[in-house]
């Protein structure tokens, strides 16, 4: 999923099976053909946990495939139409959920750079929404480990120094003036009307923006959001 820190990510669910306990199937292929068939047989091998299938469709094609289990997780591959198509027993949001989420995270950062203030530790712990934006994330739990997540913060790019060896910026935040290193690989984005478009290095200029970076690291940034308004 998208994230503050990763903003162009972009999967969600393009193809899907349903098998009910009858053996009825219900399929979307990859070119959103949707067709009901039966799982009309199924050949059983215990030793090894997997389960041969053979699916016949009411456009009259068939499938043939095999359904095994790995480390407690399900998995089902089927042949159809000259396409292997792999399952798990993870579901994938679909088409329509993405871009409401996508919406929603937009709708955060704009907030936070309208507002100037950004979620604390504990808004972020106990908001599910929040967790995703900032990947928010504590290592090794068992052992009591730190939190660590991404933030987003409203500055003024006052001047800039990006060339092929030197990527620094001096920001203004909260009136206090500092020189800012920039990641190697650092993203800047837009946001205009609720849409996201991804820029360059070359359009970073002067002005208000957000700027992207892990919460316990002041001066490494990684990415910057210009939110344009009408």
């Amino acid at each position: 999923l998208p994230s503050i820190s990763n903003p162009f990510n972009e999967i969600y669910e393009s193809y899907s099976i349903q098998i009910d306990e009858n053996g009825e199937v219900f399929f979307k292929t990859l070119d959103g053909e949707e067709i009901k068939g039966k799982l009309s047989s199924s050949t059983n091998n215990e030793v090894n946990s997997w389960t041969e299938l053979f699916i016949e469709f009411e456009n009259g094609e068939t499938a043939e495939g095999i359904c095994y289990k790995n480390d407690t997780k399900r998995h089902l591959k089927i042949f159809y139409k000259s396409y292997d198509y792999a399952f798990s027993d993870k579901r994938r949001m679909s088409k329509e959920e993405f871009e409401t989420y996508r919406s929603q995270l937009i709708q955060f950062l704009t907030n936070a750079y309208e507002t100037g203030t950004f979620p604390s530790q504990e808004e972020i712990e106990n908001n599910k929404l929040y967790k995703e934006f900032t990947n928010y994330f504590q290592i090794d739990p068992c052992c009591g480990g730190p939190i660590v997540y991404t933030v987003a913060e409203k500055a003024i790019i006052e001047k800039l120094e990006i060339t092929q060896l030197e990527k620094e910026i001096t920001l203004n935040i909260d009136s206090e003036p500092r020189v800012v290193e920039m990641e190697p690989d650092f993203f800047v984005a837009s946001i205009k009307n609720g849409t996201i478009k991804e820029l360059t290095s070359n359009d970073v200029n002067e002005g208000e923006c957000l700027i992207v970076r892990e919460y316990w690291h002041d001066y490494l940034i990684n990415g910057i959001f210009y939110i344009e308004n009408d």
